[in-house]
This record gives C-alpha cells, structure tokens and sequence, in this order.
C-alpha cells in the first residue's frame, strides 16, 4: 500500500493454481479505494474492510513452476527465518523512537493473535 500511496501504482501478482502446477502471473496498475459498497463485499466473519486495493490488470499468463516447485515455498518449515532480517517492524513506519516502535509492535502482534484467533474459530473478529 505504502507503494500505491506514494505514487509508485505498479504491481505484479503470482498466484498458485490449486491442482496444477502452473502459477498465474498478473501485472498491473493498482489503487486504494473506499467505496463503501466494495468494502461490504469483502466482509470477512462479520466485519467490513475498511480499504481496498483494486488492480487494473494489464497482462497477465501461465509460468512455468519449476523453480516455484523447487523453492518449496508454500512450506513453512523450509524458510530460513530471521527476525532481524525478515520480521517485520510496524513501529519503524510511524517512528523513530525505539521505545515507541516496541509499543506499536507489541500492539500488532497482540491484534494479529486475536485475529488468528477469530479465523480458528475461537473468538469474534477483533475491530
């Protein structure tokens, strides 16, 4: 999103085709929106989306998977993981103080838990 609002439009999109083993391919032009009709569309257990990214495709096709198969990305347990080197900081977004960015990452991770949670089953959707 930080892209699109910048000014930066462009995008591409991979998508794994369920039962093949092809990926679809898709590039285009997106935009934020907030048409309350589309944000109701996308519900999800309840709650509305509050922005949408819409994406005007311009080309899209079938790519060989070979390397897709090969990099076993779908399978969490073959990432190499490193939290310095791949999580993500909320905080750092909003600001350069340390002490702050500790408080907003906590207060995602906190909210992304309760979200697994409400997709699991378990509680309602957090707002």
């Amino acid at each position: 999103m930080r892209a699109i609002v910048e000014g930066n439009p462009n995008v591409g999109i991979c998508f794994q085709i369920p039962g093949n083993n092809a990926t679809l391919r898709l590039g285009g032009r997106a935009r934020l929106t907030v048409d309350p009709q589309l944000l109701t569309d996308m519900a999800a257990r309840g709650v509305d989306a509050t922005v949408a990214i819409v994406v005007e495709i311009q080309y899209s096709f079938f790519h060989c998977s070979k390397a897709y198969i090969r990099s076993k990305i779908w399978k969490p347990e073959t990432w190499p993981f490193r939290k310095d080197l791949y999580g993500v900081s909320h905080g750092a977004y909003f600001t350069k103080n340390p002490t702050i960015q500790s408080i907003i990452d906590k207060e995602v991770e906190t909210h992304y838990a309760a979200v697994q949670d409400a997709v699991d089953g378990k509680v309602p959707e957090p707002i």
